[in-house]
């Protein structure tokens, strides 16, 4: 037993070397862990700053597309009321040269109301001969 015990004593002594390499072991694994954890968090960092300007821009981008809308919405409506006011001018004028069109005289009075042939040039001051009367008397014409 005394021989194991003392067998057991040397490799004691070795351990310390062998612990202290492996330390020295995990500690270069864990600092190369923590520089790589640091540049993904740097990464990471950055990319998530890239993607908050990405949605500003696309925010701005967003909110200038509907005042756009808003805008043309507002020019279809002004459009659309100028519309409408032209054509009510237009039907207007268009009513306005019907009346132009039209005959005067109504459509029954194709033909002359006096004929000069039948009755001459006296028929007319018969006709009109009311309207120059006077209180003494008719006035000759």
């Amino acid at each position: 037993m005394l021989e194991e015990l003392k067998k057991q004593c040397k490799q004691c002594r070795a351990m310390p070397r062998m612990i202290e390499q492996y330390a020295e072991l995990e500690e270069r694994q864990i600092s190369a862990l923590r520089v790589e954890r640091e540049k993904e968090r740097q990464y990471f960092r950055d990319e998530n700053r890239e993607l908050q300007n990405q949605l500003r821009d696309t925010a701005e981008a967003v909110q200038a597309g509907g005042e756009l809308l808003a805008r043309l919405k507002e020019a279809e409506d002004i459009a659309a009321a100028g519309c409408d006011k032209w054509k009510k001018k237009h039907e207007e004028i268009n009513s306005l040269n019907h009346l132009l069109d039209e005959p005067r005289l109504p459509k029954d009075t194709s033909e002359p109301v006096y004929d000069n042939t039948e009755a001459g040039d006296d028929r007319w001051r018969e006709e009109f001969a009311p309207f120059y009367s006077t209180k003494r008397g008719s006035t000759r014409i």
